[in-house]
């Protein structure tokens, strides 16, 4: 198993990171949406201005990177909503989904939040359920059926 390497966020990870958003939802979004329900996805993806605008205000937003640049990256909000977990499809399932979302749930945990959120894809729910998400309610988002998940910390 390869070591993972994180760290937080930059500002010159943006398109990186939009990058790996785009990947990730054409070529992995494929094994569980519809042609057109990914076209409608990619259709949502922000401009860079836009999601580093997303992405710098967060709680904590942690990169995964390794001799190639970004491949995953994680975000959760000051609110404790998981915002994206995404990983690049050529490095996908090696563990830094999760372990980037560790780290971004303890950095929310870090600063009292009890009880965190999420909205995950089909290819998302079940990295959110090994680690300890339940899902509150079937979702449509965007056309694409997703899981209205949460989490409730220990203290």
């Amino acid at each position: 198993m390869r070591t993972i390497t994180t760290r937080d966020y930059r500002a010159r990870d943006a398109q990186a990171c939009l990058d790996v958003l785009r990947a990730a939802v054409r070529i992995t979004g494929r094994k569980f949406y519809s042609p057109e329900q990914v076209q409608s996805w990619l259709s949502t993806t922000p401009a860079l201005r836009t999601f580093h605008r997303r992405l710098a205000p967060s709680l904590a937003c942690r990169v995964a990177v390794d001799g190639c640049g970004v491949y995953a990256f994680a975000n959760i909000t000051q609110a404790g909503r998981v915002d994206f977990v995404m990983c690049h499809p050529r490095r996908a399932r090696q563990g830094a989904g999760r372990v980037l979302l560790r780290e971004v749930v303890d950095a929310a945990q870090a600063h009292g939040l009890s009880t965190l959120t999420t909205q995950a894809s089909r290819a998302a729910r079940p990295l959110f359920e090994a680690c300890g998400f339940d899902v509150d309610e079937p979702r449509e988002v965007m056309g694409l059926a997703c899981f209205g998940m949460i989490c409730r910390l220990n203290p």
